[in-house]
């Protein structure tokens, strides 16, 4: 509830409301609770900040009373001073469980009344006792709403008010005639005190039709851009899936030749090639291969032989192709089929081979840790429900086409609605610098927060 809505008293009689306030008050709905222990009496007290200005002491004219209702006296008098300090009431907030100690262990009751306020500024106001103001409020007509609330602000909900000590602002709180400024919404004096001005409300109207087609075109031409960004960054992913592939497979490939031996020709590998190699089992011989011209012959100790004719010397993949499964040329020169390998010539122990690779990383930050959301709000007008918010790079490098998706959630958390936008393009965001965003979704009062991540960066 906003503070204004407790002020003074109150009476609503078909769409008018009568109130009246206290033109001097600079606190107003002051509640005190007095707590006890070891015979020690303290102030817990609250009150809510009418809004010109921060404030950091107040004092009060307090009179305390016993279990009984009987007057205790302080110092001989029926009244004192009680101060709080060193505190920091905003402007238009509410103050709570503020405690103070009290003179005299036997006060259980307490009547306060503003004596005098410190403000953040340095000034001092006092307060020079009650002036009681009333008036009446008139509710903004149902049709016209909309249009006063995208001019002014959406506290508004009552007809202006110019009294001879005050005005009433639209939205609702009673300022001093002095005041240019409304101590609650901020809105300037002259410019509310013209909506009392015959005509001008129509004129409003006709302004925010104006508004909302401008809108609705804003909302065509951000939904064209995301549908731009949205084919951008497919055809990007697409470009990105084919280099990764053709990385994937180009290092497979080179990966694959450096364990083989190539050639430059067919007939520089099948001369390479002729001879006999061995398959050896822990040590001993298990089968020969005989490569002689375009035939290939397995002996085994049995005495079994099969030939075969080569059907092709791929020389630039290091390949002996038979019938039978392919012959492999190794980096050591022998040949491999599957997990038997045979070497040439006549070895008696066969050799090991090692081989190593290593592959260096890099670490790299990562632009979800360092592009920071901040200043995120939610607001609405009349066709939208908008969240706005900045994000800032906290990091080292630029970062291009970054974009922040926001969660539309009620009271409870739960996710209503969702958005997305760029918050910058190819002009990308440099280091400490900081960018605005702005997302929308059809108009819903049940959104009252929206969660903000980034989603993709480049």
């Amino acid at each position: 509830m906003l503070l204004w809505e407790k002020i003074g008293e109150e009476e609503a009689i078909m769409g008018e409301t009568t109130r009246t306030v206290d033109l001097n008050a600079h606190v107003n709905n002051i509640e005190c609770q007095i707590e006890t222990a070891n015979n020690i009496a303290k102030a817990v007290i609250a009150f809510d900040n009418l809004g010109y200005g921060t404030i950091t002491a107040i004092k009060f004219i307090a009179q305390g009373f016993n279990s009984f209702g009987d007057a205790v006296k302080v110092n001989g008098q029926d009244k004192f001073f009680l101060i709080i300090q060193d505190i920091s009431i905003e402007k238009n907030c509410h103050a709570e469980n503020l405690r103070a100690t009290l003179p005299n262990g036997d006060i259980r009751k307490l009547i306060l009344e503003e004596s005098q306020i410190c403000y953040a500024d340095g000034t001092v106001s006092t307060y020079s006792g009650r002036n009681d103001c009333s008036f009446t409020l008139q509710t903004i007509e149902e049709d016209d709403i909309e249009a006063v609330r995208d001019e002014y602000n959406d506290q508004f909900e009552y007809m202006p008010i110019e009294l001879d000590a005050a005005w009433v602002c639209g939205c609702g709180r009673c300022n001093g005639r002095d005041e240019a400024v409304c101590s609650n919404c901020g809105s300037e004096k002259e410019h509310v005190l013209q909506l009392s001005t015959p005509d001008y409300i129509s004129e409003l109207k006709v302004k925010h039709e104006a508004k909302e087609q401008e809108r609705k075109e804003q909302a065509a031409a951000e939904e064209a851009q995301k549908a731009k960004a949205r084919k951008k960054r497919i055809i990007k992913i697409g470009i990105i899936c084919v280099a990764v592939a053709i990385y994937i497979v180009f290092n497979w490939n080179i990966n694959i030749l450096s364990n083989r031996t190539t050639y430059n020709s067919a007939a520089e590998m099948k001369t390479a090639l002729q001879g006999t190699y061995t398959h050896y089992y822990m040590g001993e011989t298990v089968s020969q291969l005989v490569i002689s011209g375009d035939k290939a012959t397995w002996v085994f100790n049995d005495g079994q032989t099969i030939e075969k004719d080569i059907e092709k010397w791929n020389y630039k993949r290091g390949i002996v192709r038979t019938s039978e499964s392919p012959l492999v040329v190794n980096k050591a020169g022998n040949l491999e089929r599957g997990n038997t390998v045979y070497k040439k010539g006549q070895f008696k122990t066969p050799t090991s081979k090692k081989s190593t690779s290593t592959k260096a990383y890099e670490s790299a930050e990562s632009g979800f840790s360092v592009l920071q959301v901040s200043d995120v709000k939610v607001s609405y007008n009349s066709s939208y429900t908008v969240c706005t918010g900045s994000v800032k790079n906290t990091g080292k490098k630029t970062y291009t086409f970054i974009e922040v998706k926001g969660a539309f959630k009620d009271y409870s958390g739960t996710v209503l609605d969702t958005d997305w936008t760029y918050v910058v393009g190819s002009e990308g965001l440099a280091p400490n610098e900081s960018s605005t965003f702005r997302m929308s979704i059809p108009k819903n009062f049940d959104v009252t927060s929206c969660t903000v991540s980034v989603y993709d960066y480049d």
